[in-house]
């Protein structure tokens, strides 16, 4: 995915090749892990009004 991204010139335009190493990184990926600690502790708005 990273070489067909930098064959776009668009792409190229704003991000490099380490920047793009950067946002393809599953380690640095975080989903939606924010919402299920707030859901699981009580903070989500859903659960809030229930």
């Amino acid at each position: 995915m990273k070489e067909a991204l930098l064959a776009d010139p668009k792409v190229q335009t704003h991000l490099t090749a380490e920047r793009l190493d950067a946002l393809l990184n599953p380690a640095a990926y975080t989903g939606l892990a924010g919402f299920f600690v707030d859901r699981v502790t009580g903070k989500h708005p859903a659960k809030a009004h229930a």
